[in-house]
């Protein structure tokens, strides 16, 4: 269970390198460095753990969206019982350092996931008379 849930947090590390790119035209290339070489949520302890590690948070309140910090992240509810009482409050410290939940225009810690919009298919019927149209010209 445990273990489980290391491993969809990775993938969670992985989902806010995307988000923060998409969202923000930002990209975090030490967190997806970090994570890529010994995986995200081993990244996220290794940034808790070192104060040199600031920049991605740093970055990020540039952007008023700290909720797309891996210490945001660490805080949340559902990852409970992978993280140490130490590194949930180094995660609340910097959170609070850097004036999360201050400002009205940020989002709320549990953001969903991004999700792919489905691609709009055109009927063929709305397709069929701009192509009788294109041969009458011919």
């Amino acid at each position: 269970m445990i273990e489980a849930k290391k491993i969809r947090f990775s993938e969670a590390v992985s989902g806010l390198y995307k988000r923060t790119q998409i969202e923000c035209n930002h990209r975090q290339t030490f967190l997806k460095d970090l994570a890529d070489s010994i995986g995200g949520y081993r990244a996220a302890k290794k940034i808790l753990g070192n104060k040199k590690y600031l920049i991605g948070i740093a970055s990020l309140k540039n952007y008023n969206r700290l909720d797309l910090s891996v210490e945001a992240l660490v805080v949340d509810p559902q990852w409970e019982g992978i993280f140490t009482k130490r590194q949930l409050e180094v995660a609340r410290e910097r959170l609070s350092q850097y004036g999360f939940g201050t400002n009205t225009t940020e989002l709320p810690i549990a953001t969903p996931p991004m999700v792919e919009a489905p691609k709009p298919q055109i009927p063929v019927a709305e397709v069929a008379p701009v192509a009788a149209l294109k041969s009458s010209f011919n």
